[in-house]
């Protein structure tokens, strides 16, 4: 290690850790300000006791449907519409019954199928016949 900073010499010692220092600070805030975005997002749209006027329900198999759901529910949010965001096989009537709104993002895999995620859906609710507020 000494003969590491001998090579470095005085005056670039203090250089290489002031460089090393601001990258740190720059992760840090970086990783900061992208969890108090995630943490702001995350209570209109997230948990199962959030209602909202906007249910917004998603199915995927890759993933892609859930990231435009959530970026939906993001910018709703940020237009002043409370959104709930849930998974298509965790619906319940309940949560149908107290949205105004509703908003499916449904992804098709294969030739057209229904991704694995929506099969709850279907076998719980698709048949059911259900009232529901005008």
């Amino acid at each position: 290690m000494e003969s590491f900073i001998a090579e470095i010499g005085g005056a670039r010692l203090p250089a290489a850790v002031f460089v090393v220092i601001a990258y740190l600070a720059c992760c840090v805030w970086f990783l900061w300000g992208r969890n108090r975005t995630r943490a702001r997002h995350r209570a209109p749209h997230g948990g199962a006791g959030t209602p909202g006027r906007m249910l917004l329900a998603y199915a995927s198999q890759t993933g892609f449907a859930e990231e435009l759901a959530r970026r939906s529910a993001r910018f709703l949010n940020d237009a002043g519409t409370p959104t709930r965001t849930v998974a298509l096989g965790e619906l319940s009537p309940d949560m149908l019954r107290q949205a105004q709104h509703a908003l499916f993002v449904v992804s098709t895999t294969g030739e057209g199928d229904a991704p694995d995620s929506a099969a709850p859906f279907v076998r719980k609710l698709l048949g059911r016949r259900m009232p529901l507020p005008a």
